[in-house]
């Protein structure tokens, strides 16, 4: 249910399942419930309090059980959950403690994951060096243990902090060796983004344009759609395509608050009263 994303639907059911597990004692079925009920809240506009309470009650049965693999899977969760209200020294100790337990205890998969979500967290606080080192742990085990799907969504991650610091021949270098990875159709969108972002910051400000133009008459998610007004923006200074970036983040914000993302849309709303 949960895979089919009929998160809503899911809600009740799993609360049953909860309901039965507490009244049987049985701490495993417990803990499991209240773990995908926090990931269901977790996906729901407006539940972020009632996420982060289940997801700190789920760490606590989970250290209940003494099954490292349970508290690994709650240890992430609660990090990446408190990482959408602020970045605090919590945060990084969560994140830093998944990537321990899933070394001794996870597997490559479990690992590169916690890896990938410490180095997101980096990122968003602007310590790009550090969250490099964290992807590109999570990419090289994904290449060696042939892991596709997440291979590629890090190495698009890691193509864009190379841009973000300047790093463009890197990053070139990064997007010519996806390119020859033949990824499935569901990255073009990634692929347009990233390279028409490189393509600004080569100077070849009216090709990325004509480029991010054609890719919003193809695509139609919301979030595909707000990074590519934003792209356009900066490819071109347009007032108007500003706006309506930033009227397509507001509806996002209120589907998906996060901190950094408000950062973002303020400044974006600054920036768009000063022209």
């Amino acid at each position: 249910m949960l895979r089919l994303g009929k998160r809503l639907e899911a809600e009740e059911p799993l609360k049953r399942v909860l309901a039965f597990a507490e009244e049987t004692g049985n701490l495993v079925m417990e803990t499991l419930a209240v773990g995908n009920l926090a990931l269901v809240y977790k996906y729901l506009p407006g539940r972020q309090n009632d996420t982060v309470r289940m997801t700190r009650k789920h760490l606590a049965l989970a250290r209940r059980t003494g099954s490292r693999v349970l508290e690994l899977q709650a240890v992430g969760n609660l990090g990446t959950v408190l990482e959408r209200e602020a970045s605090s020294p919590e945060v990084f100790v969560l994140l830093e403690n998944a990537v321990e337990l899933a070394g001794k205890y996870g597997g490559n998969e479990a690992l590169s994951i916690s890896q990938a979500n410490l180095g997101r967290a980096y990122q968003r606080v602007g310590k790009y060096q550090e969250a490099l080192k964290s992807l590109r742990t999570a990419l090289q085990i994904c290449k060696e243990e042939g892991m596709r799907i997440h291979q590629t969504d890090y190495a698009y991650e890691i193509a864009h902090i190379l841009m973000d610091l300047g790093l463009l021949n890197q990053a070139q270098d990064l997007i010519r060796q996806i390119d020859e990875w033949q990824v499935p159709d569901d990255y073009r969108y990634n692929i347009l983004w990233c390279k028409s972002k490189l393509l600004r910051l080569q100077g070849h400000t009216e090709e990325a344009a004509l480029a991010l133009r054609e890719g919003l008459r193809q695509f139609t998610d919301n979030w595909d759609k707000f990074d590519l007004l934003h792209e356009l923006y900066l490819s071109t200074g347009d007032r108007e395509v500003l706006k309506k970036c930033l009227e397509q983040g507001e509806i996002l914000y209120t589907e998906a608050p996060h901190w950094d993302f408000r950062i973002k849309l303020d400044e974006l709303a600054s920036i768009l009263k000063s022209l």
